[in-house]
């Protein structure tokens, strides 16, 4: 999880993967930004933070761990994984 000190801060939790991403993106067209991201208990949840210093972000999912593509592929455009998680289904990538 990303800490900083944050001007607002958003949270949500959906029980559908499609539920959260639009969340994620309406907030994002406010400002906010994936700071953790998770599921348990069939349920995922989103924290966002606003004026946290991130000034871009992405969010990927793949079926399978895409190291040797993906993750090279946004580290070579200054991206770092700021988070992580395994869905049951799908991994999920957030790289700020």
């Amino acid at each position: 999880m990303i800490t900083c000190d944050r001007e607002s801060q958003s949270w949500a939790t959906k029980a559908k993967f499609n539920e959260i991403q639009d969340y994620v993106l309406e907030k994002r067209t406010e400002g906010y930004f994936i700071i953790d991201f998770d599921r348990g208990n069939g349920v995922y949840s989103v924290i966002l933070e606003k004026g946290c210093g991130i000034i871009e972000q992405r969010l990927r999912w793949s079926s399978e761990f895409d190291a040797d593509d993906m993750i090279v592929e946004m580290w070579n455009n200054d991206f770092t994984i700021t988070n992580l998680l395994h869905d049951g289904s799908d991994w999920v990538y957030v790289f700020s």
